[in-house]
């Protein structure tokens, strides 16, 4: 374990690299729900700019359900089989819901990858209204669990060993409705960071 590598130098702020003029993200995948709307806020961050996303669930039928996005950076990429297998991780980004209308209080927002095309997930529920630095330290491949849950595919962890496929790094943002009752939410996330201990 002597190996450290920053995927992402401190503030990758709002998930676009610098050269990017338009006020888009690289990548976002809908996991499970409807609608999602990135955007880049080009002032009041922490500080600056940051990621604002706004989430809609239309509701349905009284019955408990969510949206889970992927945010997704191309240039997060690491390959286990030739870069060395990863010890753990360690994320580290700041957080703030902005508002919400409907639906169960709050949007989770936490480390999430993706190998083989199977997402994995350390979940971390509810987050504030006021900027919060959030710091996830020493995570291994078990702190890692298939998204896809109760339809999965693919196996329960990540494989970070020098065998495993590429490793793509990012961020989910989900919520809820316990009701099925419909839900807009606005959050952001800024100085987003990876570092990979490698064994």
């Amino acid at each position: 374990m002597t190996t450290i590598r920053s995927i992402v130098a401190s503030a990758c702020v709002a998930l676009v690299p610098p050269h990017v003029k338009a006020a888009k993200p690289e990548r976002s995948v809908i996991v499970n729900g409807v609608a999602l709307a990135p955007d880049v806020v080009r002032a009041l961050g922490n500080p600056g700019a940051f990621r604002k996303t706004t989430q809609q669930w239309t509701g349905g039928n009284g019955v408990s359900a969510g949206l889970e996005a992927a945010h997704l950076l191309s240039s997060t990429i690491h390959d286990p089989a030739r870069d060395g297998a990863i010890d753990h991780v360690d994320f580290s980004f700041d957080v703030i819901v902005i508002s919400q209308q409907g639906g169960t209080a709050g949007v989770a927002i936490f480390p999430l990858l993706v190998q083989n095309g199977a997402y994995f997930q350390y979940y971390d529920a509810g987050n504030p209204v006021v900027w919060t630095h959030k710091t996830f330290s020493g995570l291994t491949a078990t702190d890692f669990v298939n998204a896809s849950a109760g339809a999965r595919t693919g196996p329960l962890n990540p494989d970070f060993s020098s065998s495993g496929a590429p490793i793509q790094f990012g961020y989910a943002t989900a919520n809820g409705s316990a009701t099925g009752v419909p839900m807009t939410t606005v959050s952001g996330v800024d100085n987003w960071n990876v570092v990979l201990t490698l064994r």
